[in-house]
């Protein structure tokens, strides 16, 4: 392509902060691909062009956590009474208890847990105990927010549970009672909603084998992750904000308070500040040394799809190679839609094409640790909805940097 051409200011790194036109919804309103064409640069400008800190940003990947919580709720007990002339008189009592976990899969966590469930009474003058012990594997098979929910643990998730148990009773008064099964097969399922701070709220319904049953509502709170999902929340390094509009290229002028700082490749950026520190000489860059390039129409979906057109790959062939330059930039990839469509549907759609650019870029040898993709569906236009020329201006994929 005309825009790639192999001279120094060609394939420019504005390529880490470009905001690349995506075709996006469904069949009835999604405009089909044409032939492949040079891509046409369309410049916006901000209010304040000055970089703005935008709130760290939610992983869209999966990355391994840590929770604990506890639990309330109601036990069915139903003990074997061996002694002549007894009989259970109340089944149901108040449990509690504790439970630790990890998240180790996209769709699965392994769970240990203890829960007193308290006690069921029997005539004329005796009480059995309950106390449950074990592991559970929990299996997250729905959520709200589709792929990126479940992967994050966020929204609202529906799981079912299996595992092994230990099943301790215990006698009160003059009865002897039994449980028909201590060690047991125990399954279940239940529901879990992500509240802010990484607190969650299940309500979950549990079988030990025959002699117990247990409805509970529990809270649980996550923590840990790996170190670069740590290092993308955390992040507070400047750039433009997710969701708006390109500003034009600034050149940032070297002298303040009347001395020169370091500037090695001569950009106006300070070289402890500079992200991308090898730019041509003199080249006007953003508040943190890198190319912007507005808007480049160019990267295409195949038509209510993730699926990259031809075209598209070329011009990423280019992002790549400015990647590999800067081994150290973690960057992460914004997918965005119009407000054809539900807003689930496009959130999954948005998320899925955030992975597909994702993926390609490490096709061609980016690191996947440096990228992240998310999907933010129809959340943040930067034009009229109503139009279709606003609705094409909105489908677009954005980089950020997030950390150098």
């Amino acid at each position: 392509m005309n825009t790639f051409k192999k001279s120094a200011t060609g394939i420019s790194l504005a390529m880490l902060s470009l905001s690349l036109i995506a075709a996006e919804s469904p069949k009835s309103s999604e405009e089909k691909p044409t032939t492949a064409s040079a891509p046409v640069v369309e410049k916006k400008s901000l209010k304040d062009t000055k970089a703005k800190k935008t709130p760290p940003a939610t992983p869209s990947e999966f990355f391994p956590q840590w929770y604990v919580g506890g639990t309330l709720g109601m036990s069915q007990l139903e003990p074997s009474v061996k002694t002549a002339g007894s009989s259970i008189d109340d089944k149901n009592d108040l449990g509690l208890g504790f439970y630790v976990g990890y998240d180790f899969a996209e769709k699965i966590s392994l769970e240990g847990y203890y829960f007193d469930l308290g006690e069921a009474s029997v005539n004329p003058d005796g009480a059995s105990e309950y106390q449950v012990l074990g592991v559970s594997a929990l299996y997250y098979f729905y959520n709200t927010q589709k792929a990126q929910g479940i992967q994050t643990r966020k929204g609202l998730s529906f799981f079912a549970r299996a595992g092994l148990g230990n099943l301790q009773t215990g006698s009160k008064g003059s009865v002897d009672t039994r449980t028909k099964n201590n060690f047991h097969l125990h399954w279940g399922g239940g529901l879990e909603y992500a509240l802010p701070r990484n607190v969650s709220l299940r309500a979950d319904i549990e079988l030990y084998d025959k002699d117990a049953q247990f409805l509970s509502v529990s809270a649980l709170w996550r923590f840990g992750g790996n170190k670069t999902a740590y290092l993308i929340r955390q992040s507070t390094l400047e750039s433009v904000g997710a969701g708006s509009s390109i500003p034009d290229p600034i050149v940032v002028k070297p002298i303040i308070g009347g001395s020169i700082f370091n500037d090695a490749d001569k950009d106006g950026v300070r070289d402890e500040d500079d992200a991308c520190p090898k730019t041509p000489r003199g080249s006007q860059v953003d508040a943190v040394g890198c190319f912007f390039a507005g808007a480049l129409n160019g990267v295409k979906f195949e038509i209510d799809s993730a699926k990259l057109l031809p075209e598209s790959k070329i011009l990423l062939d280019g992002v790549a190679q400015e990647l590999q330059k800067y081994p150290r930039i973690v960057v992460e990839i914004q997918a965005h839609t119009d407000s054809t469509a539900s807003e689930a549907y496009n959130l999954d759609l948005s998320y899925r094409r955030a992975r597909s650019v994702r993926d390609y870029l490490v096709s061609q040898g980016v690191e996947m640790r440096r990228m992240v993709p998310r999907g933010y569906g129809e959340s943040e236009p930067i034009a009229d909805n109503r139009t279709k020329q606003g609705r094409k201006l909105n489908r677009r994929v954005e980089f950020k940097i997030l950390a150098k």
